[in-house]
């Protein structure tokens, strides 16, 4: 399924990238993920921002995982480079790039269509909030305009897709009546033909022809009864 990302009103510069599916056979289309940031050593906040990867399932429960390939674990946090670009790969199948200096505290979620409200008017209501918000001087609310936007296009293209889908569905319903249309409208030919050449008979032509193919018929028949009559012992010569 097609997941996205999405950030909340974070106090760090980080910005999430499109979402997507590396292994197709693990994904789940009712879970959603969080990345959590937070300091590596609680007790210390200028210790390098980690984050931890929560797993959601569709009524908002915390998923217990443990992907043994990836080296990932659900309790373990994860080292970030703030000034690269991070492809994070997620168990059940999914990653995200992401880039920027996220702040402890900061959250970004991924999450697929199937489970999340793709209203077109939240989207866009969304993006003109964004809009209307200064971030002209502010790093962090740039980033968080950033996200938006991207997450809005996301949507937006999402959206599209489905109704490109439900135009090509119609599409092919519309051909196969306009298929059966053409059929009936031959069949509607042929029976107007049935029906004017009985209502629009030529009584004099039509007794003309029966007379004609009458005639034809009685001769014919008393030809077959001469034939008929002639005995074989009759033909040839005695002596």
């Amino acid at each position: 399924g097609t997941v996205f990302g999405q950030a909340a009103a974070n106090a760090g510069t980080g910005i999430i990238s499109t979402a997507s599916v590396y292994d197709a056979s693990q994904t789940n289309p009712d879970y959603s993920f969080q990345l959590q940031f937070e300091n590596a050593d609680a007790a210390d906040p200028a210790s390098p921002v980690v984050y931890r990867i929560v797993v959601l399932d569709g009524d908002g429960n915390t998923v217990e995982y443990d992907s043994a390939e990836l080296g990932f674990g659900w309790k373990y946090t994860h080292s970030y480079d703030p000034d690269g670009e991070n492809l994070i790969k997620m168990p059940f199948g999914v990653q995200v790039k992401m880039s920027g200096a996220p702040q402890a505290g900061d959250t970004f979620s991924v999450e697929s269509a199937a489970s999340t409200n793709m209203n077109i008017f939240n989207t866009l209501d969304s993006v003109i909030a964004a809009l209307d918000t200064p971030h002209a001087a502010n790093p962090a609310a740039q980033a968080h305009f950033q996200n938006v936007l991207a997450s809005a296009i996301q949507r937006i293209d999402i959206n599209y897709d489905n109704v490109l889908t439900v135009r090509s569905s119609i599409g092919a319903r519309m051909n196969e009546l306009e298929a059966l249309d053409a059929n009936g409208a031959l069949r509607d030919l042929a029976y107007r033909q049935q029906i004017s050449s009985l209502e629009d008979l030529d009584y004099y032509t039509a007794t003309t022809q029966l007379e004609l193919r009458k005639s034809a018929l009685e001769g014919a028949t008393l030809a077959f009864r001469k034939i008929q009559s002639i005995s074989l012992f009759a033909i040839g010569s005695g002596r």
